[in-house]
């Protein structure tokens, strides 16, 4: 798929995603990453039929192989998910993606918020807006179980993401009603809406960049550990 890109994503529909999606989670680690590198393909040269699907199930998998002990494995599901944000930032996947945050697994949900707030970045960057006032309720109210957890990483990705959601719900007034919404603690509540006033705090960066391709890392190295 990518060496053939323009003629395979062409007839990517559900068995297709389904078939890849088993083989991301193969033992054997060379099928495993070149099944997350062909979804990442999927992503990039097949958006408009990657939306119309339901990727749970998908996105599932690559944050299970995000959280992996192998490393070249977490990095072509950081690639996966980088390309998933920039390309297929719809609210099923923002959910798919925010369903880890109560997760005792740490690697897990850094995968997950890191991959939201990516998600958020995109949708910031196309101009768009946070519409359905339950979906993001139900957002906020995933960020705020992120904001809560152990993981330093994991808390500050969370702030950045609850910031963009601020700026997407298009008012101040808007994002203070959602958070009231989603979160029953009136003392979180006010502590969620005090956080993302503050503007001093440097930004959390993607864990890739969405430009960055693995696509000549797999031609500059072949060999892969099985």
């Amino acid at each position: 798929m990518i060496h053939h890109t323009a003629a395979t994503c062409g007839v990517v529909d559900v068995g297709l995603l389904h078939r890849l999606q088993e083989a991301s989670l193969n033992l054997r680690s060379a099928m495993s990453k070149n099944a997350l590198l062909a979804l990442a393909e999927c992503f990039e040269f097949a958006p408009d039929k990657m939306a119309d699907l339901d990727l749970s199930t998908v996105v599932e998998s690559i944050l299970n192989r995000a959280a992996c002990e192998k490393k070249f494995l977490r990095d072509a599901a950081d690639h996966a998910l980088a390309k998933l944000a920039a390309y297929v930032p719809t609210a099923r996947v923002l959910t798919a993606l925010t369903s880890v945050a109560g997760s005792k697994n740490s690697k897990l949900c850094v995968a997950g918020c890191n991959g939201t707030m990516q998600c958020l970045q995109e949708l910031k960057s196309r101009g768009l807006v946070l519409s359905d006032q339950e979906a993001t309720a139900a957002l906020i109210c995933q960020l705020v179980k992120f904001r809560s957890g152990k993981d330093a990483k994991v808390r500050d990705d969370a702030l950045v993401a609850l910031r963009l959601v601020s700026e997407l719900v298009g008012s101040a007034a808007s994002f203070e009603a959602a958070v009231a919404k989603a979160v029953t603690s009136k003392p979180v509540v006010m502590k969620v809406i005090s956080d993302t006033k503050v503007v001093s705090r440097p930004q959390s960066k993607g864990l890739r960049p969405s430009g960055t391709s693995l696509r000549d890392n797999l031609r500059l190295n072949r060999t892969t550990v099985e």
